[in-house]
């Protein structure tokens, strides 16, 4: 992962109850730097929402940050933050998956 840039709510989330997180990924593929949008709504350490907005130049790109979206949710959702998996899988999705994973990996060390 070439970077990532981090925020949270920090007022909320040191009085107890709902926080935002929001990273933001920059990698390169294919000879150009890409970046998305990770937002994570966290209540009492559960994940209780996630969008991630895609930022990619290429329109194929943008279409794998989308599908990534879609199929992160039954992993993140209602999970406690420190629980949060992602499975190995091959190809495309893969190579997204690993930046998603070093994005959940910052999540889980500020949580």
């Amino acid at each position: 992962m070439a970077g990532l840039l981090t925020s949270c709510n920090l007022a909320a989330s040191l009085t107890g109850g709902s926080t935002t997180h929001t990273y933001t990924p920059n990698y390169e593929y294919r000879g150009e730097v890409h970046t998305m949008r990770v937002t994570f709504e966290v209540n009492d350490d559960v994940v209780t929402g996630l969008t991630i907005e895609p930022g990619a130049i290429s329109p194929l790109e943008q279409a794998h940050q989308t599908a990534l979206a879609a199929n992160m949710r039954p992993f993140i959702l209602e999970k406690k933050i420190d629980e949060i998996d992602i499975p190995e899988t091959s190809g495309e999705e893969e190579r997204l998956r690993k930046i998603f994973r070093g994005v959940i990996e910052v999540l889980q060390a500020e949580g």
